[in-house]
């Protein structure tokens, strides 16, 4: 699969990691309508990705599977937030549980956490249900990966969906992998700095990619033409090309996207106090709900 064919109109798109850069740059170009459940966090192990979406994230953020493993720090803000991470999935949490209302020992916040987890995953699985076309973005994988995550993707989404993988490589430019795959298209672009220097290049690969809310269901409650005593109200309800489920933009600044680096030592003690070796800052995005 190659640019050209994955071009077109999505009903919806998501970040699959591996790390926030995949949300980060859908929300540059407009191409981030809603959140997804793995926008904010880690997932540098694509195949504990594809066990995940295969699982359809049954034990994702499990108490008895978490560790806390640091602190996660900011770029622009004092604020910092507790690492923890799900044993189970390999999935790193930095920017959830705040520093102010956690501690090393005791994960205050986590219901809320968990209850914010639940709306974005139900969210998910329903538009692998109830899309006609969706888009996957993620970065890091190997062809082998890409074939395991097509092959789970198949079973779990109803409808179309394609997948835009990115590899960051010693490349100098954006170079297409052109994979036998009928559903990846899988890319490279330069690994200096992949934060801010490729951001046109970004803008390249989603050059005509366009989200376009789904459109209401004809049915019942759909064709909704208001009869109101027995005359024919001036106001037709059921308008066409207004979408019944938009989940609209949610504007904000994300001033404490931090991340870290892959590989966060597996080894790390639970309540080892400010260990920052392996937390790497996230530019600025949206921590939207």
């Amino acid at each position: 699969m190659n640019l050209n064919q994955i071009k077109g109109n999505y009903n919806a798109i998501f970040g699959l990691g591996h790390l926030c850069l995949t949300g980060l740059q859908l929300r540059k170009n407009n191409l981030r309508p809603f959140a997804g459940p793995l926008d904010w966090v880690g997932t540098p192990y694509l195949s504990d990705l594809t066990r995940m979406l295969k699982d359809r994230f049954s034990h994702f953020l499990e108490p008895h599977n978490l560790r806390v493993t640091g602190y996660s720090t900011g770029v622009d803000t004092p604020d910092r937030y507790i690492l923890v991470r799900d044993d189970y999935y390999c999935v790193d949490s930095a920017h959830d549980f705040k520093a102010d209302k956690n501690t090393m020992e005791d994960l205050v916040t986590y219901p809320e956490v968990k209850a914010k987890f639940k709306r974005r995953i139900n969210r998910f699985l329903d538009k692998m249900e109830t899309a006609d076309r969706i888009l996957f973005v993620r970065t890091s994988g190997t062809f082998k990966e890409a074939q395991e995550l097509e092959a789970v993707l198949s079973d779990l989404v109803k409808n179309d969906f394609s997948v835009l993988l990115i590899n960051h490589t010693k490349v100098n430019g954006l170079v297409e992998q052109n994979w036998p795959l009928q559903r990846v298209c899988a890319v490279e672009l330069p690994d200096k700095e992949i934060w801010v220097t490729n951001d046109h290049l970004w803008r390249q690969m989603f050059n005509g990619i366009r989200y376009v809310p789904s459109q209401p269901s004809v049915g019942a409650g759909a064709n909704m033409n208001v009869f109101q005593q027995g005359n024919l109200s001036s106001a037709n309800a059921f308008q066409q090309g207004i979408p019944s489920n938009v989940n609209t933009f949610q504007q904000g600044n994300l001033s404490n996207v931090n991340t870290f680096q892959q590989g966060i030592p597996s080894n790390v003690n639970t309540f080892q106090q400010g260990n920052l070796s392996n937390v790497n800052a996230f530019q600025k995005g949206n921590l939207n709900k």
